[in-house]
């Protein structure tokens, strides 16, 4: 019996320090607040909350829509006021277009506006009873904040003390900069949301210097006390820091991007890089039916997609005929394409379906391209399964993705309001008979994969620790808490600036002084012996 027992406390003490050696924590209540964002945005975020689940925290997703396959596991919250919101603007005939946007130059105009539906979704929903209820009766500890827009979630984490951290959906997103302490990279890294050339010519580098300042003042000014304004009246209650200040203690980032797909940048200590987080590691076997059709095919298969928030059919009709006009060039491949109205007239190498299982898809055998808008997710999906790509970029970062995209040679950008069907055939007959772009991206893919631990598990490690933690305040940047000139060194380049001219001018009056007085000496000398000279011809002559 004795042997027995000590065996027992041998084992529960080995048992014992293990446990001491793995941080723990406590389950807690998680927020992920998505007022204003599409389905991309959420898939996003899914393998991380499915995670956080899976270690004992209770993980509520605030969102718009309700998702198609709703995972028992995770609550959902969706407003009746935010979803009746989104389906009216999205049915509206005066909803934004993004392609006549795009054709018209003004995208970049179009999108400063963005703002507007951040402040719209927080003004509906602190006018339902319901959510003010709901935000009041429940308690979270920690609040994550889709980066797009979402600052109307500070107010819950205030209001419950809870730690808030932010999900950027792509890389680092210009209004970000500032207020994450980001080190300023104008010079070399272009505005994300700004069309611009990823080789910048001094205009270009204006634009991307003043872009993160006017975001600044713009949401300090304006937005950021829009919000505030709403939570206040919406909760009743008067004694509420700005969000300025509660922006300022983000306890971390997560950021959706890669340096193997990204340009390399500058991060401070509380922005983590979790590049490729969505992506699910197993393939599920296709449906028999979109299987048999792809073995249909001898030369393998195409696959298209512009995503969930773009509609092929809202592109122009000449625009979207030249891209089927295109693809009808191959009647040997297979094209299988997310498409939520079937054109007419398709032949028996299409298979279009409005929903279709993108990762399984993008790592089938047999697929040999991928024909997208270049979103972040499905650009780093096809990075994850070496695809090669053909861009067609609409709005938002996916311009600068498509440039990133071409820059490392896995693929081809083409601008959807001004190509030919005969530049579409071309680029597709690049990517499919030039074996550099398949080479290229499984190079690409090799870096991307070749990391400490695989982006879930560095979500899941940073989370937790900002559960952990009393505070996050030693790795946050102070600059955070600098003017954007003081960051800058703006003051100082003045001052040396004023020092320079200063020094000059004075330089300058000096030996203005200097040469003026040797004049005015060399005149007298001269009327001094003219004189002497006078006097003695004179005398002379005399």
């Amino acid at each position: 019996m004795s042997i027995k027992l000590a065996s027992c406390t041998a084992s529960a003490v080995v048992l014992l320090l293990l446990a001491n050696t793995v941080p723990s924590t406590e389950g807690a209540n998680i927020l992920f607040f998505i007022g204003f964002g599409g389905p991309s945005h959420r898939i996003a975020m899914m393998p991380l909350a499915n995670g956080l689940v899976d270690e004992g925290h209770n993980v509520t997703i605030l969102t718009q829509i309700k998702p198609k396959e709703k995972d028992s596991k995770i609550n959902y919250y969706v407003p009746n006021v935010l979803s009746k919101y989104f389906a009216e603007a999205m049915s509206s005939s005066d909803a934004v277009n993004f392609y006549d946007l795009r054709a018209s130059g003004m995208l970049t105009f179009g999108q400063i506006l963005i703002p507007q539906f951040g402040m719209t979704v927080c003004e509906k929903l602190y006018e339902d009873k319901d959510y003010i209820l709901w935000v009041k009766q429940t308690k979270f500890d920690l609040v994550f904040v889709d980066g797009l827009f979402n600052e109307c979630g500070y107010g819950i984490a205030h209001l419950h003390n809870a730690k808030l951290m932010v999900f950027s959906i792509s890389s680092i997103l210009p209004w970000a900069i500032e207020p994450l302490g980001i080190p300023d990279e104008t010079s070399s890294i272009p505005d994300l949301m700004c069309p611009l050339p990823l080789k910048m010519n001094f205009f270009h580098r204006l634009i991307t210097a003043i872009m993160p300042v006017f975001w600044k003042l713009y949401r300090e000014n304006y937005y950021l006390p829009k919000l505030e304004k709403f939570t206040k009246e919406g909760l009743g209650v008067e004694d509420f820091p700005s969000f300025v200040e509660i922006e300022k203690n983000i306890s971390l980032t997560l950021l959706n991007a890669h340096v193997a797909q990204e340009l390399p940048r500058s991060l401070p200590s509380n922005v983590i890089p979790v590049g490729g987080i969505a992506w699910v590691e197993k393939r599920k076997p296709l449906p028999k039916k979109m299987e048999d059709f792809i073995n249909k095919g001898k030369n393998g298969f195409v696959y298209i997609s512009f995503g969930s928030f773009i509609d092929f059919t809202e592109f122009a009709p000449e625009a979207q005929q030249k891209f089927i006009n295109g693809l009808l060039r191959f009647p040997n491949i297979q094209f299988i394409w997310k498409l939520n109205e079937i054109p007419e007239n398709l032949p028996d190498n299409f298979y279009v379906d409005s929903w279709l299982p993108q990762q399984d898809l993008l790592l089938h055998p047999k697929i040999r391209a991928f024909i997208t808008h270049s979103g972040i997710g499905g650009v780093t999906e096809a990075i994850y399964s070496s695809v090669p790509l053909i861009c067609f970029p609409i709005l938002s970062e996916q311009g600068y993705n498509a440039n990133l995209v071409e820059q490392k040679g896995i693929g081809i950008q083409m601008e959807i309001t001004d190509f030919t069907a005969d530049e579409l055939e071309n680029a597709i007959q690049r990517i499919l008979s030039d074996n550099r772009y398949a080479e290229n991206v499984k190079k690409v893919n090799k870096r991307f994969l070749d990391r400490p631990s695989t982006p879930l598990q560095t979500g899941l490690w940073w989370t937790n620790f900002v559960l952990r933690q009393e505070s996050t305040d030693y790795i946050r940047p102070s600059s955070v808490n600098l003017s954007w000139w003081v960051k800058r060194q703006i003051d100082v380049w003045i001052f040396l600036c004023v020092l320079l001219i200063s020094i000059n001018v004075v330089t300058i009056y000096v030996i203005y002084k200097i040469f003026k007085r040797c004049l005015i000496g060399s005149s007298e000398a001269k009327v001094s012996k003219g004189g002497k000279n006078k006097k003695g011809n004179k005398t002379k002559l005399n």
